[in-house]
């Protein structure tokens, strides 16, 4: 295994993922799922988009490179009793017909594929052409964009996704991914994750695949470090609501129908 492989692979993703689940929830409702639709969660993870979808009653496949992920996944689906079928796969090369979903859904996964734009014509490919591509992306100026800067400028195992975010967190970049054909609709939006900068920075530190790759270059002091300076990164998007603190996570919501 890569240290790429590792960032997903890590066994605590999903206490990050739970607290980002409300942007896949979000996600799913952008995209009306209805209970007739066949939908696909692209580099699904361990499935956050893919439940929501399936509590509509809609038909539901997530696919993800990483074999881990998609354990986990299974795990949870048998745990929840969901009828949802995940499956191994690259979102570059996916092993489905053309025209074989009403909704392909990516809460910010696909914009992490090695081949963007194969995988974003793939998307396009298996969407059906009265269809709809629904993502949520990382845009260049998200804290969580900053985040993995941070990350990165400790040790360069933890990738900078500037660029990455610029095309698939801006219009101008998503024209370039899906071609000047497709409709594409962007609105620039934030999620409030719930909690205080403090916890958020100690879940993403002692819990997110980057900053545990960081730490296994560095060694164990770095994880106050990484502590330390994601405090001070989300304490400046810190909230208070009426009832409790949370940060706010800047994103892309897009739309995409093929034609």
């Amino acid at each position: 295994m890569n240290d790429q492989d590792a960032y997903w692979s890590a066994d605590h993703y999903q206490a990050v993922a739970s607290r980002l689940s409300g942007i896949s929830l979000r996600l799913v409702q952008e995209a009306d799922v209805r209970p007739d639709h066949h939908v696909l969660d692209v580099a699904c993870a361990t499935g956050n988009a893919a439940f929501h979808a399936a509590r509509r009653s809609a038909e539901v496949t997530g696919i993800d490179y990483d074999p881990v992920m998609i354990e986990a996944a299974n795990r949870r689906r048998d745990r929840l009793r969901m009828s949802v079928a995940f499956r191994r796969g690259d979102a570059a090369r996916m092993p489905f017909p053309d025209g074989s979903f009403d909704r392909v859904l990516s809460a910010y996964g696909s914009m992490f594929a090695p081949e963007g734009e194969a995988a974003a014509l793939e998307m396009l490919r298996v969407c059906r052409p009265t269809g709809m591509i629904v993502m949520a992306n990382w845009n260049p100026d998200s804290v969580i964009t900053s985040m993995f800067q941070t990350l990165h400028d400790l040790h360069p195992v933890a990738e900078s996704i500037q660029g990455i975010a610029r095309l698939w967190g801006t219009a101008p970049g998503l024209r370039h991914l899906f071609g000047p054909t497709a409709r594409i609709r962007t609105l620039l939006t934030h999620y409030r994750v719930p909690g205080t900068a403090d916890e958020l920075a100690s879940v993403f530190a002692d819990h997110f695949g980057p900053a545990l790759c960081v730490v296994d270059k560095l060694g164990e002091a770095a994880r106050e470090e990484i502590r330390e300076r994601l405090t001070l990164l989300f304490r400046k998007h810190e909230t208070i609501g009426p009832e409790a603190r949370g940060v706010d996570v800047g994103y892309l919501h897009t739309w995409i129908s093929p034609r």
